[in-house]
């Protein structure tokens, strides 16, 4: 494209957005591409065809109007989005990124076009000078990672998701469902865990108290931690119901939900994986490891057959190893959405190449 930015420009009105197109094409035309959808159909029909640009201007009326899945679609096509606020400032409350992993800046609609030109070009910047690897984007706003098998590194594996994200400036929750020795290794400073009088309310109170009680904020990282129990003494073993009614308590401002999630049973971890989009799964670097998850997912299969399929199609195998040809070897096939092997980690520097690889071949 040499060297030129690609825009697309998505607006319902169709006398504004066609004249900020004439803008671009004719006074910038050294610095941009442009393609213009006023309508969610023709959106639809270009995402279909495997559109992708580098920033999406679209204006939160013309966001707020499309389906879920569209919406879900377009998020993987765009490393950066600028969104035109139609009511200034103050204007009406903005369309949710979710599961997003690129930038989103916004802007005032009805002013200067020089002005959204300078945004357009200040955000393209940012998203090259970001050092982060480009991402599969499967545009999930709540990971879960989950193994019937102890020991298969899925506490590590969820804190370092959840450093990751918070490092490239998304609000990430992380929570934890076992006790909180778990976690507290990876959080310096973490306080006592308190979350066992949340587990018991649910089972009492039905939501007469607010999860933000109950949240952490690690300052170094930047991570929100809902602070599991103290220890797993205390009451809280929860239904997959109380479970899954944790992911609806006051957590939307947070763009991802990254879940630590306990070794339960199969029936108990079927129907809590459900509520999750992306589900991490990690296994040992061992053949004992890999014949226990092939007897969970049998299992899994003999008892919810066609249901248990689509929830295959949203997981992750991740096999970490010590072998140094790690890649000559990979997991017998088990129905995984991906199965990926790859070298020990032993540290949750997400400044460094290798954990920026890692995470970006799981997101």
């Amino acid at each position: 494209m040499d060297g030129k930015i690609r825009v697309l420009i998505a607006d319902s009105d169709m006398e504004y957005s066609s004249s900020l197109v004439h803008f671009l094409s004719e006074k910038h035309i050294n610095d941009f591409t442009v393609a213009l959808v006023n309508s969610s159909e023709k959106l639809g029909r270009l995402l279909d065809a495997g559109y992708r640009a580098d920033v999406l201007v679209a204006t939160s009326y013309f966001l707020k109007s499309l389906e879920s899945k569209i919406m879900s679609d377009l998020l993987g096509r765009f490393e950066g989005i600028l969104l035109l606020k139609e009511g200034g400032s103050q204007g009406s409350e903005l369309p949710k990124f979710r599961g997003y992993l690129g930038i989103v800046t916004e802007t005032i609609k009805y002013q200067n076009a020089h002005e959204i030109v300078l945004k357009i070009i200040d955000l393209h910047s940012s998203i090259s000078k970001m050092e982060r690897p480009v991402s599969k984007a499967r545009g999930s706003g709540k990971i879960g990672v989950f193994s019937p098998i102890g020991g298969s590194g899925k506490t590590f594996i969820a804190v370092l998701i959840a450093k990751y994200l918070a490092s490239i400036k998304k609000r990430v929750l992380l929570l934890g469902f076992e006790d909180i020795s778990s976690l507290r290794g990876y959080f310096s400073g973490m306080p006592d865990g308190c979350s066992s009088e949340l587990f018991l309310g649910l089972k009492t109170r039905e939501g007469e108290f607010e999860v933000k009680e109950f949240i952490w904020e690690d300052s170094v990282s930047g991570v929100s931690v809902l602070l599991p129990p103290t220890s797993v003494s205390e009451p809280c073993e929860l239904t997959p119901d109380e479970v899954a009614r944790i992911y609806s308590m006051q957590i939307e401002h947070f763009d991802f939900v990254v879940s630590d999630l306990g070794a339960w049973d199969s029936v108990k971890s079927f129907k809590v994986l459900q509520t999750q989009d992306l589900i991490i799964f990690p296994i040992r670097d061992d053949k004992t490891s890999e014949l226990k998850t092939l007897s969970w997912v049998n299992f899994c299969k003999g008892f919810e057959g066609e249901r248990f399929e689509g929830l295959l199609g949203r997981c992750v195998c991740v096999r970490m190893t010590q072998q140094e040809d790690f890649e000559s070897y990979s997991p017998s096939e088990m129905g995984f959405s991906d199965s990926i092997s790859f070298r020990q980690l032993h540290d949750q520097d997400v400044e460094s190449a290798q954990v920026r690889e890692f995470v970006s071949k799981l997101l």
